[in-house]
């Protein structure tokens, strides 16, 4: 139908071209047939560029479907370049219970200064009173007041509002809260502050007392 369409097309052509040169409306069937040609190779030639143009369109105006999860991990990427992001558990050093028992009992029984160990639960006192603390040698320290500058404080001044000595550049804080939100935030806190020796219990007080 198409190479019909066209053949007509090119015969039209010619016709009206013999017409405006005053020859004969006749021509040979070799001249019809390269007319015809000629005519159906630019008419190919169209469609294909107007197929590829749609096609083009198509693609543009196709909606695209983006999970929750992929939206997530772009937040994540977005927030992270900018430093926003305090979640960024690739970065997060993390121990388990038996770990943190150990670290526990060696300063339980040598003592901070022994073993330069800071242990911190930086939930809130009324969650703390709910369970208890993992042991008397865990220091409370709140994660709102960690955001406030807690580790930027001099150490008279954190002692005084805290009631312990603020940890040292060169000790291991060990930080942890219920679940491993706030700990993990925390950790970052303490890293931004200059603290490099920071670890993270993120089985919080739920797996501890499980």
């Amino acid at each position: 139908m198409l190479t019909h369409r066209f053949q007509s097309v090119a015969y039209l052509a010619v016709l009206s071209s013999s017409r405006a040169n005053k020859t004969p409306a006749a021509f040979s069937t070799t001249a019809f047939l390269h007319t015809s040609y000629r005519a159906l190779g630019s008419a190919i030639n169209t469609n294909t560029l107007i197929r590829q143009r749609d096609a083009a369109h198509h693609l543009r105006s196709k909606p695209t479907f983006i999970s929750c999860a992929q939206k997530n991990q772009q937040s994540k990427r977005y927030l992270n370049f900018f430093g926003l992001f305090g979640d960024d558990e690739s970065r997060v050093p993390k121990i388990d219970k038996t770990e943190l028992t150990k670290i526990i009992e060696d300063t339980a029984s040598k003592g901070r200064d022994k073993t330069k160990y800071v242990i911190i639960d930086v939930r809130n006192p009324d969650e703390v009173s709910q369970t208890g603390k993992f042991n008397e040698v865990v220091q409370n320290l709140p994660l709102p007041s960690i955001s406030d500058g807690a580790f930027t404080m001099s150490g008279d001044a954190f002692k005084n509002k805290f009631g312990f000595e603020k940890p040292d550049l060169d000790e291991t804080i060990v930080l942890h809260c219920k679940g491993g939100i706030r700990s993990a935030k925390a950790v970052k806190m303490a890293q931004t502050a200059g603290y490099t020796k920071v670890l993270d219990y993120s089985g919080g007080a739920n797996d501890w007392f499980a």
